[in-house]
């Protein structure tokens, strides 16, 4: 597709969020290995090799996390994103979920737990693309912003801490306006009183984003007639005490996956204590505790079994090029 994406509406929570960081980021990484093949956008699906440990690891659990993993790859697979691309002067809406699909290893022996994942291509493309798409996600769940209008009003006018900006009435209803078959709202008093008014209150009641308006006559050149042409908008965005989450990058994610890796260390010292009676362990927490501060000196090399574990998950796969399922 050579049409220019425009937005996207999708409403997902924090963990959805999360698990959508960590896949693209796998993504990356894959597509890393190969540097000179470039990403297969063409492609409706792409293919996500994985296993539970990375994920549990990369979703910043310390512990094997099935259940939170399997329910939150179900909900990225039933909740559809709105996306809008434009071609022109043509409009173009796209729906679909994220997860296409998904198949977790039922075996026993499969100690990794292997998930294989069949992730949307388009989605994909416009998450690598704008990184700062994530940072709006998670400002949009913070703040529990239910309106689409509340949504695409805070991508307007949340960037800067002060906006000042008049608008033509046409454009911003289009602007507003994504569902093109749900409304049909051109005059200023329907978008005043269908859209705007609603919106600007959730806004003002829930977020750090206040919005105030006015509407500008002028005299039309075609008929004569004054009419409501342009609305002024002034937008303040207060600072935040505690800013939402951003991209999960390489350097963020290794430190989970160690301190994943580490915190299994810990369980395995502690149950071979117990289990040999080697050491009478009372306060299974002060013993941990203890080991934990012994092993945070290992860091490096913690790392390197993280390394070597993702390289080992490469040849196990052979997932690296791999855009579309296989007949």
């Amino acid at each position: 597709m050579n049409s220019q994406f425009s937005k996207i509406l999708w409403s997902i929570n924090k963990d959805e969020i999360d698990m959508l960081n960590v896949l693209i980021n796998i993504v990356e990484r894959n597509n890393s290995f190969d540097p000179d093949v470039p990403f297969d956008y063409e492609t409706p699906v792409y293919k996500i090799d994985t296993n539970m440990h990375e994920l549990s690891a990369s979703l910043g659990f310390l512990n094997l996390q099935i259940d939170h993993v399997n329910n939150t790859l179900e909900n990225l697979s039933t909740k559809s994103a709105t996306m809008y691309f434009e071609d022109g002067e043509d409009r173009i809406m796209k729906k679909g979920p994220f997860v296409q699909e998904y198949h977790i290893s039922s075996s026993k022996k499969d100690v990794n737990k292997r998930i294989q994942i069949w992730v949307n291509t388009s989605i994909i493309k416009i998450f690598r693309e704008d990184k700062q798409m994530f940072e709006l996600f998670y400002r949009f769940d913070k703040y529990n912003l239910r309106s689409k209008y509340s949504r695409i009003l805070y991508e307007m006018f949340g960037k800067k801490s002060r906006t000042s900006k008049k608008i033509d009435i046409d454009e911003f209803a289009e602007e507003l306006d994504y569902d093109i078959t749900e409304t049909k709202n051109k005059t200023w008093s329907r978008l005043n009183s269908n859209i705007l008014k609603r919106a600007v209150k959730e806004l003002e009641d829930k977020s750090n984003l206040s919005l105030d308006y006015a509407k500008i006559k002028e005299k039309d050149p075609l008929d004569g007639r004054v009419k409501t042409s342009k609305v002024h908008i002034e937008a303040i965005a207060a600072p935040e005490i505690n800013e939402p989450g951003t991209y999960f990058d390489d350097e963020f994610l290794m430190k989970r996956k160690i301190a994943y890796y580490l915190e299994r260390e810990v369980e395995s010292r502690f149950k071979a204590t117990t289990r040999f009676g080697t050491v009478s362990v009372r306060d299974e927490d002060a013993y941990k505790a203890k080991t934990r501060r012994e092993l945070k000196r290992f860091e490096q090399e913690y790392e390197a079994r993280v390394l070597l574990q993702e390289w080992i998950n490469i040849i196990k796969y052979q997932h690296p090029n791999i855009h579309t399922r296989s007949n």
